[in-house]
């Protein structure tokens, strides 16, 4: 049986196993491997499709024209990956994902016995090659997610220290200043000024 078909045939059976690895290193209590199940089985069905399409330059650019721009997609791979740093897994843990997916399904296959032949070596190439790809999207979908945190977390910073300049430099009543560890003075603005006389 084709590797293709064969994913297709036992995506279920393929879904569990990969799901009981994948969720053995979530951290807890983090609901890693909830809401995942519809991604990872059309992750796994796109895999089988796309082994389906030739292998040849013109078919790699058939699928890149296909496929369209990874940010844009909104393919199941790359919502995977965004899910999956909501889920505060690393890439490590997500690359651990898909050498998960890779081994949960050649093992399965494998197993069925039928004699290896040079179909059957093409075959293992090709699978190869379309973890590889489903991986990039989900990895550009992680990087684009943390991106987007940090920004978003680096603007609230700068508004939190935008507000506490505007509070410290414009209170006169109060002597608000800051020392650092060692209760060093860092900051000592007109407020402390007026009420010590210190400048």
């Amino acid at each position: 049986m084709k590797l293709s078909r064969f994913i297709q045939e036992n995506v279920r059976e393929l879904l569990s196993e990969w799901n009981a690895i994948s969720s053995s290193y979530a951290p807890a209590g983090s609901g890693a491997s909830l809401g995942l199940g519809r991604h990872a089985e059309q992750i796994l069905r796109a895999i089988a499709v796309d082994m389906e399409t030739e292998s040849s330059p013109t078919g790699q650019q058939a699928r890149e024209r296909a496929r369209g721009d990874i940010a844009e997609s909104g393919s199941a791979a790359a919502f995977y990956g965004a899910v999956r740093h909501g889920d505060d897994l690393s890439v490590s843990q997500l690359a651990a994902d898909y050498r998960a997916l890779r081994a949960t399904v050649l093992k399965a296959w494998l197993k069925t016995g039928e004699p290896r032949d040079a179909e059957r070596s093409q075959q293992l190439l090709r699978f190869n090659e379309t973890p590889d790809q489903a991986f990039g999207e989900s990895l550009a979908a992680y990087d684009a997610q943390a991106r987007r945190q940090r920004a978003k977390s680096q603007a609230a910073l700068r508004e939190s220290e935008a507000r506490y300049r505007g509070i410290v430099t414009t209170a006169l009543d109060y002597a608000i200043f800051t020392t650092d560890a060692a209760g060093i003075i860092e900051s000592w603005p007109p407020g402390a000024e007026a009420v010590f006389g210190w400048t």
